[in-house]
């Protein structure tokens, strides 16, 4: 036999016999790389998870405060809304009260004084 072909026979069962033992080394391999990703993925999970539970309280928070704000602020609105409607009525009746002033001066033969509007922070003086 020749000397080439021993080394090629040699080499071609090594490989075989690499190849055997990296397919038998293969599952046990395979599985410890699948268990380590499954890891990492469950540890990236957890960890956003946190991370959206930690959003979730926050909005939760915020959510409060703005319900709270918002009823104050309509309580708010309900009172001026309440006094704005007492003004109207008293404005109302003021207006009433001048109109039958100024058919009684007409009616005694007089003219009244004319209404002029008050401007912004003029003051009244009152007689």
């Amino acid at each position: 036999m020749n000397v080439d072909l021993i080394v090629g026979v040699v080499g071609v069962i090594g490989s075989l016999a690499a190849i055997i033992l990296s397919l038998r080394k293969y599952p046990h391999e395979s599985r410890n790389l699948d268990a380590s990703a499954a890891k990492q993925y469950a540890e990236a999970a957890e960890m956003e998870a946190k991370r959206a539970k930690g959003y979730a309280d926050e909005l939760e928070t915020y959510k409060k405060n703005t319900e709270n704000t918002l009823a104050i602020l309509r309580q708010e609105v309900s009172a001026l809304k309440s006094d704005l409607a007492e003004r109207q009525k008293k404005l109302d009746e003021l207006q009433n009260w001048a109109e039958r002033l100024v058919m009684q001066v007409r009616s005694l033969g007089e003219e009244p004084v004319p209404f002029k509007p008050v401007k912004k922070n003029a003051v009244i003086h009152k007689n």
